[in-house]
């Protein structure tokens, strides 16, 4: 091993494979880590409104939800601080925070977030008896891959990354990646949304 690059050697032949660029993404689970009944109280007892990127669904009126749920928020803040110190960047702060709530056959269209350094999604409760859908990212790399044909599916031939919706799942991802979910198959889909900016 050198400079934290794996030797190989194959036909008397010595290579090793430069990981170059990659984009980091975590995913947390916070179960039992908040008052899952306490959150939902807020969130339904918030005002709400339709909104273009949300079919069958609405988005909370208030873009500082989470500062009504400080235990949930600091929590979250461990996370983005445990999630910035593996990339090596300054450190964030949550700047602005919504809840979105999808009603069934509801789902989230392919966007991204501007004037943000990394966003994340996070789901406070999910009946384990119902299909949920997921929450979806794509590979920024996929147009200029159009000559490419994959026969095997690795992290370099990787489109997308997908997570089963769940309870407690939390998932911290660059803002300039494109993100949807899928349709929601159940009554109601509860999910909590941020950006966030650098602390100066």
């Amino acid at each position: 091993m050198e400079n934290g690059k794996f030797l190989s050697s194959t036909n008397n032949m010595n290579y090793k494979h430069e990981y170059l660029f990659p984009t980091v993404c975590s995913s947390f689970d916070l179960t039992n880590k908040y008052d899952c009944f306490g959150v939902l109280e807020s969130l339904e007892s918030s005002e709400t409104h339709t909104y273009a990127l949300w079919h069958k669904g609405e988005r909370s009126v208030n873009n500082n939800f989470l500062d009504g749920e400080q235990d949930l928020k600091n929590t979250i803040s461990k996370c983005l601080s445990i999630h910035t110190k593996e990339i090596g960047i300054q450190d964030l702060e949550i700047s602005i925070s919504w809840f979105t709530i999808q009603s069934d056959g509801g789902y989230i269209k392919p966007h991204r977030h501007e004037l943000s350094v990394m966003s994340g999604v996070f789901y406070p409760y999910v009946p384990n008896d119902q299909n949920h859908g997921s929450f979806i990212l794509e590979s920024p790399l996929s147009a200029f891959k159009i000559n490419e044909l994959h026969r095997a599916g690795t992290a370099y031939s990787l489109q997308r990354q997908q997570w089963t919706v769940r309870q407690g799942l939390l998932i911290i991802f660059p803002s300039w990646m494109q993100h949807y979910s899928e349709g929601n198959c159940s009554d109601k889909r509860y999910s909590i949304s941020f950006d966030t900016k650098s602390k100066i």
